[in-house]
């Protein structure tokens, strides 16, 4: 208890005054919005490095710019933070009271009656210590005159004015039943905190979105920044409640709006990055521009067979080439390029490198009873590339193995392939994709890769009599017909087969084994999904503000 001057029914300016306590709390504000700047950096740094490094697609460009946006709405949200903190600033001719949310108040210093500060006190709250006392008596506050509730108010609002009662502000003591109640609801805030951002980051980091290396590293960034900021935030929020604790007789609901602001604000800024990074709506880009073909070939066109090659250079197909019984060996990075006039024959071969190599097909493949090894690949998502790519023309691949591809093995666009008795295996990502291709898959042992086959806005697939063993999925189809039959599923861990609502697949006769999921059909919405969640966490944080503010009153 403290005496205001003796003045009675006036106004009492509470303002910060001590130096040192300026420079702790802005150190400690300085430390606790640098570690998250330093998380966002982190994530921001991981880009840059990929986008330099790998091919770059219109979605890097998106996700440097959300990057971007989002570190500065950081340093403006600390901006914002740090003033709403910060009451006052004295100028020459008066002192501003600065207000979160509302207009700033101009107080002269001819206002003053006088400056005579009675007595210290030094509230704490959320991790900043602010050290106050009572500087001068102000006769033209713009506040109401109303007694119940002032000592919350000096507290709560940041321009640190109230009228206090007569001639005396009390400080009542907070009974162990409310100390309780609010140890509770923090426990309680914290709980669903975790279990919000915990459900949120698996939804978007798993939920039907294949993720690439890069997004792994940033996905369990972004869970690390989900787990750990609203825990900030919810002490913004929990800054009513905490003051609280000095009264028993806490009146508005009003004052949690702040707080809760904040978490909403959060929400808005870190759900379009994780929307961009993990949303699963549409169809993935894979490759749409592979670029220029390379301008001449180190391998003559003619035919070879019982030897070993080792071309220095990209190989161009522009005519006809016919490999039998030939190991080829080719440099890392390199590339063999069918034109739409090549035709690529490979029979009985072995085609590796000392690196990875790429292989793009725009005309006629077939390969038969052949060896491949070392397909480059490269994942950013929506962004994937790698593999064996073939883009039209016609394909024919039967008793081939393909092992160790850098994302995909296979992936067939705009073409009718027949792809029969190959085995595929330890493939980063998918097996097989397919877009737009009405392809017929037969008699193939796929293991060991993400998605077995993926397939994408295509009819008229056939995929049958097939081996799926130690997959994530063995079969999933998104917006596409197929007909699924006689195939095995073994020990796959998440599905053997699934599709979205809009697949119409037809499955018949397949035998499943000691997987998650046999089939199941998923909604390919969760951006929606993601939405609710945010929405029932409000709904639930609101609610429990609400009900510790009317036991609090009711007290």
């Amino acid at each position: 208890m403290f005496e205001v001057c003796g003045v009675e029914n006036k106004g009492a300016l509470i303002l910060e005054e001590s130096a040192e306590s300026v420079k702790k709390r802005k150190w400690d504000t300085f430390k606790m919005i640098g570690g998250f700047l330093t998380l966002f950096s982190i994530m921001f740094i991981i880009d840059i490095y990929s986008t330099i490094t790998t091919e770059s697609g219109d979605m890097d460009i998106i996700l440097l710019g959300t990057y971007i946006t989002s570190i500065v709405m950081m340093f403006v949200f600390a901006f914002f933070l740090i003033r709403s903190v910060k009451p006052f600033r004295f100028y020459e001719n008066g002192i501003e009271i600065n207000q979160p949310f509302q207009k700033n108040i101009l107080m002269p210093y001819s206002d003053f009656e006088r400056i005579d500060p009675p007595q210290w006190y030094r509230p704490k709250f959320y991790g900043f210590v602010l050290k106050k006392k009572v500087l001068g008596i102000h006769p033209k506050l713009p506040i109401s005159t109303n007694i119940d509730g002032l000592s919350e108010k000096i507290d709560i609002i940041a321009s640190r004015i109230a009228n206090p009662p007569v001639s005396n502000i009390i400080w009542p003591v907070p009974t162990t039943d409310s100390r309780r109640r609010l140890l509770l609801l923090e426990i309680a805030l914290y709980t669903l905190t975790y279990i919000f951002w915990f459900a949120l980051s698996f939804i978007m980091g798993t939920q039907e979105a294949p993720p690439g290396t890069n997004l792994a590293i940033m996905g369990f960034s972004l869970a690390i920044v989900g787990a750990i900021f609203p825990i900030f935030l919810l002490m913004v929020a929990q800054l009513p409640l905490k003051l609280a604790k000095h009264s028993e007789k806490f009146r508005s609901d009003r004052l949690f709006i702040p707080g809760f602001s904040a978490i909403l604000i959060f929400c808005m800024i870190s759900s379009p990055i994780a929307f961009i990074l993990f949303s699963n709506e549409g169809e993935p880009t894979l490759n749409p521009d592979p670029g220029a073909p390379p301008s001449f070939s180190v391998l003559p066109m003619r035919n070879y067979s019982d030897t070993t090659l080792h071309p220095t250079g990209d190989i161009l197909v522009d005519n006809a080439l016919f490999l039998e019984n030939v190991t080829l060996v080719m440099e890392d990075n390199a590339q063999i390029w069918v034109t739409e006039s090549g035709e690529l024959r490979i029979h009985g071969s072995i085609l590796r490198s000392n690196g990875t190599f790429k292989f793009r097909s725009f005309g006629i493949l077939e390969l038969n009873n052949t060896s491949i090894t070392n397909l480059w690949g490269y994942v950013y998502w929506p962004t994937e590339s790698g593999g064996i790519e073939v883009f039209g023309g016609n394909a024919i691949i039967t008793n081939t193995t393909i092992t160790g591809s850098a994302s995909r093995s296979l992936m067939i666009s705009d073409c009718r392939a027949l792809i029969a008795n190959c085995t595929i295996s330890n493939t980063e990502w998918e097996g097989i994709v397919l877009v737009n291709s009405p392809s017929v898959i037969r008699g193939n042992t796929i293991q060991g890769t993400e998605t077995g086959i993926l397939v994408w806005d295509s009819t008229g697939v056939m995929i049958e009599e097939n081996t799926f063993s130690n997959n994530s999925v063995g079969v999933s189809l998104t917006s596409s017909e197929a007909t699924i039959r006689n195939n095995t599923f073994i020990d796959n861990s998440d599905s053997g087969i699934d599709y979205d609502t809009v697949s119409t697949p037809t499955i018949s006769n397949n035998t499943f084994q000691n997987n998650f999921l046999d089939t199941s059909e998923f909604e390919d919405f969760p951006m929606l999904i993601c939405g609710i969640i945010v929405i029932v966490e409000s709904i639930i944080v609101m609610g429990i503000l609400m009900y510790q503010s009317k036991k609090l009153k009711a007290k």
